[in-house]
């Protein structure tokens, strides 16, 4: 008898499966900038209804060990482009060019996992 997983959460038009329930959710962000904020809302309203309070922890790149998980966790990847504030104009294009790589490599560090396995899977 073939093992078959839980209902998927979503079909396409032709009725295959789009998207199933997940044991966890890893978010990397890309540079953000400010005004990102609403975009980075839906995405993650959208992902808080998906998982629901089914996860059980929470890892961020923001604190040192997993937490127990809060649905509110994704306010970290919300209030992320608020905390990416653009570089002062520079003097010539190749300084604002190397201001806009340094910018990018300090915002680039951000992740958060967030599982429903035991801490520390």
């Amino acid at each position: 008898m073939p093992v078959t997983g839980p209902e998927p959460l979503a079909r396409n038009g032709s009725n295959a499966p789009v998207l199933s329930p997940a044991l966890g959710v890893y978010v990397q962000l890309e540079p953000a900038v400010p005004g990102d904020e609403q975009r980075y809302e839906k995405a993650c309203a959208i992902v808080r209804d998906w998982v629901g309070d089914k996860l059980r922890w929470t890892l961020t790149s923001t604190f040192g060990e997993p937490a127990p998980y809060d649905p509110e966790d994704f306010q970290y990847v919300v209030e992320h482009p608020a905390s990416t504030k653009p570089p002062k104009p520079a003097s010539t294009p190749e300084l604002e060019a190397m201001q806009r790589r340094l910018q990018v490599l300090q915002a680039v560090e951000f992740s958060m996992n967030c599982h429903g396995g035991e801490h520390g899977v």
